[in-house]
């Protein structure tokens, strides 16, 4: 949805006059701006879990290698 409001706003700097012709109505422009603000909001309520987890996780020993490593082996041996 993001990336639909930016491209949104794009065409408005460089495609004025079609958009003068064809306009987005204001309902809707609302309805994109509001749910691009909460994905905004919950993404960085996740980063800020996500962040305390990993440092939780290097307190606690377990280094970026040793996260990674098994993953990356599995997937080596799957095919």
């Amino acid at each position: 949805m993001g990336l639909c409001f930016d491209g949104i706003e794009r065409l408005s700097k460089e495609y004025s006059e079609e958009l003068k012709q064809n306009p987005i109505e204001r309902e809707l422009m609302m309805a994109w701006m509001g749910a691009v603000q909460q994905i905004h909001r919950q993404n960085m309520k996740v980063n800020v879990v996500a962040n305390k987890f990993y440092s939780m996780l290097r307190e606690d020993g377990l280094s970026e290698e040793k996260m990674i490593a098994p993953r990356m082996k599995s997937e080596k041996s799957c095919c």
